[in-house]
Order: C-alpha cells, then structure tokens, then sequence
C-alpha cells in the first residue's frame, strides 16, 4: 500500500512535469506565433498606410497644382477684365465727349437755321402783308366804289391769295377751281387759301370776324391788311 501511493505520488509529479512543460512549450508556441502574426500584420498594414499616405500626398500635390494654375488663370483674367474695364472707361468718355461736342454743334447749327428760318419767315411775312396790302388796298377801294355790284368770288380771285397748285396739292378731294372751292365751302371747312395764311388761326385771333359770319379772307382783303391783323399763330 505504501509502495502504490509513492509510485501514485511519482507518477503524478511526472505527469504534473510533463504538463508543466508542454504548457511552456505550447504557451511559447503561442506567443512566438502572436509575435509573427502581429508583426506581419504590422508590417502589412505599414506598407498600405504608407502605400494611401503616398496617394493622398501625390493626389493634394495635383490639387494644389490645380489650384495653382487656376489661380494664374484668374489673375490673368482679372487683369484682362480690369484692361478691358479701363478701355471702356475710355471709350465711354470719348463717347460722351464726342456727344456734348455733337450737341453744342446741333444746338449752335439749330439756332443758326432757326435764325435763318425766323429770319425768312419775317420776310415772307413782309412780303405777302405788302402783297396783300397792296391788294386790300385795290379791293377795299373798289368794293368801296362798286357796293354790291362785285361779289366775294371775284374780290378773292383778283387779290391773288389763292394758291391754286397749293391748294389742290394739299386738298386732293378738290375737284373744282380753287377759288371757287374756297368760296363756297373751304373757308367754313377751316382749309387755308395758302401756306401763309390760316384761316382757323385768323377767326381765332379775329372773334369779331367769326361772329359776323364773313369769309376770313375777304375780310383780311377789304380790312384786316389795313389794321394790321394777324393771320397765322
């Protein structure tokens, strides 16, 4: 009995050695496999984070050449602008300089012609009051003398104030002669015996004329030359 529980004892003590041993073993095993992995793993995932950190670096690297040459291409486009901008400044105060020149030119020649224009006007004015007063004079006389006898046609007709080419081309519905259109229904209808006188503006500026009912020319012929009336506005 004594016997069986040394070689118990003996054998458990050689079993619990060999335990002992092959854990080290197997734990060195481990832990020499861990190292390995670990540092394969290490070195792998080093290679591919210095493998991205390379591809970031060269992609940003593009950026920023990117980046650079867009920023030239801006630049020169600013200055181009800014050239530009500087050429219609220009152009701009040629342009308004040319337009203030242009209008004290067309403002001098306009007063120039109209000038020239009132200059002519009161010419034509003086020569047709003196036309007509000459002709007042000759009718109002006559129609003084012979009463009733000459009637408004021929009074009219004979002061020549009716121009005929002027009148037709101005009223083309005229069919008949002038002087006789103007008798009979051209004056109450407002038209002018001539360019000069107006036969709208004389009953205006004549009530009185208007009132009695009178052909406006005969009586510019028989008395309004004479009194100096007006004749157009």
């Amino acid at each position: 009995m004594t016997q069986l529980r040394a070689e118990t004892r003996s054998l458990k003590g050689s079993l619990q050695a060999e335990f002992r041993a092959e854990t080290r073993s197997l734990k060195g095993s481990l832990q020499a496999e861990l190292r390995a992995e670990t540092r394969s793993l290490k070195g792998s995932l080093q290679a591919e984070l210095r493998a991205e950190t390379w591809r970031l670096k060269d992609s940003l690297q593009a950026e920023q050449n990117s980046l650079t040459e867009l920023r030239v291409q801006t630049r020169s486009l600013k200055d181009s602008l800014q050239a530009e901008q500087n050429s219609l400044s220009e152009f701009r105060a040629e342009t308004q300089s040319l337009i203030n020149n242009l209008k004290r030119q067309t403002a001098a020649e306009l007063e120039r012609v109209q000038k020239l224009a009132d200059a002519e006007r009161e010419r034509l004015n003086k020569v047709y009051r003196q036309q007509v007063a000459r002709a007042g004079r000759r009718s109002g006389i006559w129609a003084r003398l012979l009463g009733r006898f000459r009637d408004e046609r021929t009074i009219i007709s004979e002061s020549g104030l009716v121009d005929a080419e002027w009148y037709l081309r101005n009223y083309p519905d005229v069919v008949e002669i002038p002087v006789d259109h103007y008798v009979r229904a051209g004056a109450s209808e407002g038209r002018d015996p001539n360019p000069m006188f107006s036969t709208k503006a004389y009953l205006k500026l004549n009530p009185d004329v208007a009132i009695s009912g009178m052909n406006p020319l005969l009586h510019f012929v028989l008395y309004g030359a004479a009194e100096g009336r007006r004749f157009s506005e």
